[in-house]
């Protein structure tokens, strides 16, 4: 989120960036054709089926064999996920536009990044005037730019780090949580963000931008949806939760020291970082107290 702060003389610049498918056939008589010429009947002689062999008697119990070796290691050998006696082996249900078995972005990641890139594109290359009204301007805000300020980004720079953050915790979040808990976790973090930005300097002639508060709204969401009883799980969640926390606490010493990082000529807004991260958390919390849907 960057913020834009009028000074006497010209304008000072800030930012808030972030570092996210035989039987026996019975044998019926069928009526003998009549001929053509005189009305004698003729047979029609019907072949029996050869008698199975061992071998064949057996089959049936082969490939029930076969396919108890194919359940038991998780896969049908073909990579068609069919077994061998044909029928198809469940196939694992995945959430509406999580991302596929090949770990390839979702459609909820992809429209918010589509989203943040294209009023970047609009803004800072083509110039459209009309864009500038979707940044929250502290001196007479609206209250839908809280929302709108945080798919925009004053430079290249501002929104390469928040896109490759979105890019690494936002694809968990949507792995773990789906395309509805991803934009939910982006839209509340960002607004929280905004919100705090806009009581740090009140009624100034500042501006705030950026999608850095839901950006750490969507690094506490994924580090902490990774904590399960599960070896792999919890060595993710010390790895992602080292880097996590290292951040956090170099925001709040940032915050209280009162003395703000620059990045690009810009200011760094520590406390939207932090109520974007405190907005995670207690999503994080409320979602874990709804009761468990009934199995049905």
């Amino acid at each position: 989120m960057q913020r834009v702060q009028a000074a006497t003389g010209g304008l000072k610049t800030g930012t808030c960036v972030s570092l996210r498918l035989s039987g026996s056939r019975r044998q019926q008589a069928l009526p003998a054709p009549r001929a053509a010429g005189g009305g004698r009947r003729q047979r029609l002689q019907l072949v029996q089926p050869a008698a199975l062999g061992k071998d064949e008697e057996s089959s049936p119990t082969k490939i029930s064999d076969i396919e108890d070796i194919l359940n038991k290691y998780g896969g049908s050998g073909n990579g068609t996920g069919l077994s061998s006696a044909g029928s198809r082996l469940p196939q694992q249900q995945q959430r509406p536009g999580a991302p596929g078995v090949n770990g390839g972005m979702g459609n909820g990641l992809f429209l918010v990044l589509l989203l943040n890139f294209g009023l970047f594109i609009g803004a800072n290359l083509l110039h459209m005037p009309a864009l500038a009204a979707l940044t929250l301007n502290h001196w007479k805000p609206q209250w839908w730019q809280f929302v709108t300020a945080t798919f925009m980004h004053a430079n290249w720079q501002h929104l390469s780090s928040n896109a490759f953050s979105l890019l690494v915790f936002g694809r968990m979040v949507e792995e773990e949580e789906g395309a509805l808990g991803l934009w939910l976790t982006y839209l509340l973090a960002g607004v929280g963000g905004t919100v705090a930005s806009y009581l740090t300097s009140p009624h100034t002639h500042t501006i705030s931008l950026g999608a850095s508060g839901a950006v750490f709204g969507l690094f506490m969401v994924s580090v902490i949806a990774k904590f399960k009883p599960n070896l792999k799980r919890l060595l993710e969640f010390v790895i992602l939760g080292q880097f996590v926390v290292q951040q956090v606490l170099s925001e709040f010493q940032m915050a209280t020291a009162g003395r703000g990082l620059t990045m690009g000529g810009m200011q760094v807004g520590h406390v939207a970082h932090l109520a974007g991260a405190a907005v995670g958390v207690l999503l994080v919390v409320l979602i874990s107290r709804l009761p468990e849907p009934a199995d049905s």
